[in-house]
């Protein structure tokens, strides 16, 4: 999502310069504006972001950054529980 959200700021800046340049009027928006509040929503989306990781579960934290697919997943945590479940037995 930050990553639209850059893209959003310089796809805005350079809209505005090629509208200036082509018509010659100002359409009223600054670009300190446009830059300041997407830095602003950028930020803000990484703070809450970092928070999120922060407050949950920390054994769960491992699932937002793992290379395997949902199926590999799922598989690999079924057989991890079976095999705990049968050291728990014995």
């Amino acid at each position: 999502m930050a990553l639209t959200i850059l893209v959003g700021m310089s796809a805005a800046l350079v809209y505005r310069q090629e509208d200036t340049e082509i018509t010659g009027e100002d359409d009223g928006i600054e670009e300190r504006f446009v830059v300041y509040f997407m830095a602003g929503c950028c930020t803000g989306l990484t703070l809450s972001y970092a928070i999120f990781l922060k407050r949950i579960n920390q054994k769960y934290v491992r699932t937002f950054f793992d290379t395997r697919t949902g199926d590999e997943f799922i598989a690999s945590e079924f057989r991890r529980s079976l095999k705990e479940d049968n050291d728990a037995d014995t």
